[in-house]
């Protein structure tokens, strides 16, 4: 056999192994690491992100790279293993600085029709699978990287186009309203079937097997926030560092029912943080 047909063969099975690989990982899903977080793989491609809102733009076509996102927001028992101080205590260190009030939803209210209320954090129950919140973007990133000098992992906020992609389904998306179904009471909290935060992993997941990115809090990306971003940045792996606050995206248990969509709300909040703002990891391996 000439050099020639073994390079092919060669070519071929690296191909065949490469797909194993991804098509296993599809299979799985989920991959335990350190510290008991559960990450999912997202097979990266093109999708069309955004909607025909004025603050969510028109939609475009983005492609993404492979990459693992977490299967739950971050919760205060995984925390509190990392940094210590649940979000109560996060709260207290915050209020001190910036007198934080109810900023997010008072925000948000004129584009979605919520209205405000109580925090409902008085009143939640103490479980470590309650997703951490109150905390800042600067304690949010000390966390990613005491979590990576403890695991050797890279992790960090998925970028607002990777966390669209993920809530969408990704290659498995059936092109629900909400992340995993057309029914927002089926895969997530919000102000029709509870008054204050839920313990993460209680609904339905989506076609991923990712959970709760459909109400209970909003979450942290990576990027920054800029109405024109669609005009202003490449479609492969879109990241926005330069703009106003930090985005976040997906909704919150205060949110009303009659939203049209949770998949493509966006706003941005403060890095200081707030009693219904979250956030989940992402990472582009796992060891």
């Amino acid at each position: 056999m000439d050099d020639n047909k073994l390079i092919k063969i060669n070519t071929g099975l690296e191909k065949v192994s490469k797909q194993i690989a991804i098509t296993n990982k599809l299979l799985t899903g989920i991959e335990l690491v350190n510290h008991g977080i559960q990450m999912v793989f997202v097979q990266g491609g093109y999708f069309n992100m955004g909607s025909d809102s004025d603050i969510e733009n028109p939609p475009h076509s983005v492609k993404l790279s492979d990459y693992y996102i977490g299967k739950f927001p971050v919760t205060t028992r995984e925390w509190n293993k990392i940094i210590g101080n649940g979000s109560d205590a996060s709260l207290g260190e915050l209020n001190k600085k910036f007198r934080i009030r109810d900023g997010f939803m008072s925000k948000i209210k004129n584009i979605v029709g919520a209205k405000n209320r109580s925090s409902g954090i008085e009143n939640r129950p103490s479980d470590g699978n309650l997703p951490i919140t109150n905390i800042s973007l600067e304690l949010v990133n000390r966390f990613i990287a005491e979590l990576n000098e403890r695991t050797g992992n890279k992790y960090r906020l998925p970028t607002e186009a990777e966390w669209e992609y993920s809530a969408r389904g990704g290659v498995k998306s059936n092109n629900y309203r909400h992340s995993g179904s057309n029914n927002l009471a089926d895969v997530g909290w919000y102000a029709g079937n509870c008054s204050s935060i839920q313990p993460v992993g209680t609904k339905k997941p989506n076609e991923l097997g990712i959970y709760d990115m459909s109400g209970n809090v909003a979450e942290w990306c990576a990027d920054k926030f800029r109405r024109d971003y669609s005009q202003i940045l490449r479609n492969e792996n879109p990241k926005c560092t330069d703009g106003g606050d930090p985005v976040v995206r997906g909704g919150t248990y205060r949110w009303e029912n009659g939203i049209t969509s949770t998949l493509t709300m966006r706003s941005c909040y403060p890095p200081i943080g707030g009693d219904c703002i979250g956030f989940r990891l992402a990472c582009d391996s796992v060891n």
